[in-house]
């Protein structure tokens, strides 16, 4: 396997570069150790200003068809864009124009991880969301983008690589997220869910991780829950708890995180709600037979033996007319540009395994769709999902 990386900068001291080179080194370090890497510098296919007269008088540059004949020999491209008025670098456009002239198909169907970074705060999400909207309209299958922002500040020099912290984990995400694309292993490769440890260290950052405002989906469907006691599960920092208990209902939230859970109650309390919040693991806790009316489960992704015994246990702890709101990140999320969801597509869910094993359920609401969430700092853009509402027969 060849992948081909470079940043879309022709800067000798690049920061693009820089970003790009580690992202490369790493994925192929920890995820790939068989791939082949091939690092372009853009400075050594400098072409002129693309312009039909140029192209009449001269053809195309050598150095264009070189650009595209490299992109045709890889399997893969990870590209890092640096942003110039909030647009590609002119070095990078003029190479780009001359390779669409021998097929606006450029990237030629490769699987790109499209990266960016600036010395600014918004780490140049401005070209990087030109680039990832492009890409499959001139031939890349986009599978993951990450901006990093303030790289001065986020990037060790010396180790040449970012700094412990958010963005060093964001980009394992996505590099995760390429591989399972590139390597039909990493799709099967058995990870548990993450466990408290990793959670308490999330939830410890600045709040919210998430955001205070509850799911769209729950916002959407709250409405059939009837009267009655709710159970969050995988509640997090709270925010579709407070929300269902500032609707009227009783609500108990459940987490494995107890920092999670500490942010959550401070939130019912900014709220003027009362929350009862129990710190547990889903594979011991007991749901409990005709409990709730209401079972709320988002993003609450386990391995699949655990999903079967919760699914199961939740269609019991049900009220008759009791209602189950569920979104998981689908399979498809691991090919889509929305920033969410574990890497590995074990832990994802579909439709169709959604409806079988759920099937003590009277199904309302079962679909793959995809859709743009803005969930804090970790459920950001296009993203695809499964929503369910079940209802427990009367």
């Amino acid at each position: 396997m060849k992948i081909l990386a470079f940043a879309a900068s022709s800067s000798r001291s690049s920061i693009n570069k820089a970003l790009v080179r580690h992202a490369a080194e790493r994925l192929r370090a920890e995820l790939l150790p068989r791939a082949e890497l091939e690092l372009l510098d853009l400075n050594d296919l400098e072409v002129p200003t693309y312009s039909i007269d140029r192209e009449r008088a001269d053809g195309i540059p050598a150095a264009a068809t070189r650009f595209f004949e490299m992109i045709g020999s890889a399997d893969a491209l990870i590209i890092s864009f640096a942003e110039h008025n909030g647009a590609y670098t002119a070095a990078y456009k003029s190479l780009y124009d001359w390779a669409s002239r021998i097929d606006a198909k450029v990237f030629q169907g490769k699987p790109l991880l499209a990266l960016s970074t600036s010395p600014g705060g918004r780490g140049g999400k401005s070209v990087l969301e030109v680039a990832t909207k492009a890409a499959p309209r001139f031939g890349a299958e986009l599978i993951a983008s990450l901006s990093v922002p303030r790289f001065h500040n986020n990037f060790d020099k010396e180790r040449g690589a970012l700094r412990e912290g958010e963005h060093a984990r964001e980009l394992t995400r996505v590099l995760k997220q390429f591989a399972a694309r590139l390597d039909p292993r990493q799709r099967t490769t058995k990870l548990p869910a993450p466990g408290a440890p990793m959670w308490n260290e999330r939830y410890s950052e600045r709040f919210a991780s998430y955001g205070t405002e509850p799911n769209d989906f729950v916002r959407a469907v709250a409405s059939r829950i009837p009267a009655g006691p709710v159970l969050v599960i995988a509640a997090g920092e709270g925010r579709d708890a407070v929300y269902l208990a500032e609707r009227g209902h009783e609500v108990t939230a459940m987490d494995l995180s107890r920092v999670g859970l500490e942010n959550a109650a401070k939130l019912a309390t900014k709220r003027g709600v009362a929350l009862t919040t129990v710190v547990a693991d889903l594979a011991d806790y007991e749901l409990g037979d005709a409990r709730w009316a209401g079972i709320v489960a988002i993003w609450a992704h386990v391995p699949p033996a655990l999903r079967r015994a919760v699914f199961a246990a939740s269609v019991t702890a049900l009220r008759p007319g009791g209602v189950l709101i569920l979104e998981s990140y689908a399979p498809a999320q691991l090919t889509t540009a929305g920033k969410g969801g574990p890497p590995v597509a074990e832990l994802l869910l579909d439709a169709e395994t959604a409806r079988r094993e759920l099937a003590g359920l009277e199904i309302e609401l079962c679909q793959e769709t995809r859709r743009t969430i803005s969930e804090g700092r970790y459920h950001l853009g296009l993203s695809a999902t499964t929503q369910v509402l079940g209802v427990r027969p009367a």
